[in-house]
This record gives structure tokens, sequence and C-alpha cells, in this order.
């Protein structure tokens, strides 16, 4: 039962919702308990929160909380945009606001463009930070060539001895502000690879990366993109992700209909509709 409803959560966060939502995943994963995880998002949120990034933090754990979570408190008062604890037994955001899963996955893909997650070492959902006070608990993790990953130590011994060995990917306290730069990098490349490329400067920006960079730093958005979001559904105010398909009948749907109608002009470039119920 653990482990069909984590792996639930793994869906949600590597092939749903949160990643239909665009969001850059940032992986915070330890073999034990004890090593400084928390700590170092915490410090994490401090750095990020202080350049004006916006970010969303869940705490995954296999265990039942008590309600509140110390750690999701602590990490919503230095400054993150949104917090949550999941387990199979209980989601709750903030305080003990109780929510499912599908309430949460979406709350978060829309609230920031980056969230941390804290845990679910099994599984690689996006960019790991692996933290580690053993060098055998990262052999345990990694194997012996790390990719993608970096590496955090509370030891100092630990970190000394990994450094010669992995260089420049190994980090220790007092060094998050670099760890928290590489993280704004590799979203804003994220971001800049689910764009199209094309530099039309439909969303009001010269070029595609520097519409990444606002989306990570500005509070911009993906939405944004005229191209990849040729049709922009929203849902009690909040964006819908469309696939190409879904975009393609909505268009030519409504346009069909649109056309039929008197006092139409004949170059239509763009259309809006509002429902209300």
């Amino acid at each position: 039962m653990v482990d069909s409803v984590i792996s639930k959560l793994n869906y949600s966060i590597r092939g749903g919702n949160i990643l239909k939502g665009y969001v850059f995943v940032v992986q915070v994963v330890s073999a034990r308990k004890g090593v400084g995880k928390t700590l170092l998002i915490e410090r994490l949120a401090e750095n990020l929160s202080s350049r004006g990034i916006r970010f969303s933090y869940i705490k995954v754990s296999h265990h039942k909380p008590t309600l509140p979570s110390k750690d999701v408190e602590r990490i919503l008062e230095k400054g993150c945009t949104f917090a949550a604890f999941y387990s199979p037994y209980i989601v709750y955001k903030c305080s003990k606001e109780l929510v499912s899963l599908e309430e949460l996955v979406n709350e978060v893909s829309h609230k920031s463009p980056i969230v941390i997650v804290e845990g679910f070492r099994r599984e690689k959902l996006g960019f790991r930070i692996i933290v580690v006070d053993r060098v055998e608990d990262l052999k345990m993790l990694l194997g012996e060539t790390p990719s993608g990953e970096i590496v955090y130590s509370t030891n100092s011994d630990v970190y000394i001895e990994l450094k010669k060995k992995y260089g420049n990917i190994v980090f220790q306290p007092g060094e998050e502000e670099k760890i928290a730069d590489i993280i704004i990098e590799e979203a804003i490349a994220y971001f800049g690879k689910l764009l199209p490329g094309l530099d039309c400067g439909k969303c009001g920006f010269n070029t595609c990366k520097d519409l990444a960079v606002n989306i990570v730093k500005g509070g911009g958005s993906i939405f944004q993109c005229r191209i990849l979001h040729s049709v922009i559904l929203r849902v009690n105010g909040v964006n819908i992700s469309l696939s190409h398909y879904p975009q393609l009948v909505f268009k030519n749907v409504i346009l069909s209909l649109v056309k039929t109608l008197k006092g139409i002009p004949k170059d239509i470039q763009t259309i809006e509709i509002k429902v209300t119920f």
C-alpha cells in the first residue's frame, strides 16, 4: 500500500501533472536520516527567496507525520511560496489543511517555477542533490560515477575525500549560494529546452532564453509562449496545459464556429472566449 501510494506521487511529479505544468524539480535525497537534508533546504530557501526566486517545497515520507510538520513550517518561514507534506497516510499543505494528491500537484505546478522535493531516494525525479555524511552512502546512491547530480556533505572529512574524487560537484556547509546558482542555471536551461527556440518575440521578449530567464527570475510563465500555447485554457483562473492535439481540436472547432458568425473580420489573429457557469 505504501509503495503504490508513493508511486502515484512519483507519476504525478515525473510524468504527470507537475511536469505537464512545467516545473523544474530539485530532489534532495540521502541514504539515512539526520545527515542535513532539511538544513540544506532551509539555507537554499533563504538564498533563493533573497533573490526573489519563487519555489515550492514538498516533504515526502513513508511515515505518518505529527501535525503540523515543523520542517514544512520552517521552510515556509524562510520565504517558500508553497509548502506541503506528502505521505501514504496524509497529504496536507502549510499547517493542517488537508488536500488530495491531485490538489497538491495542481497547486504546486501553478505557484512557482521550481519545486524542491525532499526524499523519495529510490526514484530520480529531476535534478538531484545527494546529502551524505559517509562515503559508502554515496556509493549506495550513485555507484561509482555520478551523473546529473551534485553532492553535499556536512562531514568535513567526507567532503575532502569526495572533493578529491569528484571535484566541483561536491559542496559543504557555507557553499549554499553556489548550489543556488547551479539550481537557477539548471532551471533556466530546463525552461529554455521546453521553449521552441524560434526567438519570434510574440511573448514580449527578444529571445526564448530571455523568456526562460524571466520565468525563473522575474515571475513570468511558459504560457506566455504563443508558439507552445496557441490555445490557452484557464479554468477557475488556473492555466491548464494542453498538448498539441487538444490545442488543434480547440482551435479548429472554435475557428469554424466563429467564422459562421456575422461581423467577423477576414483576417482573424486572436479569439477570446470567456464562459461563466
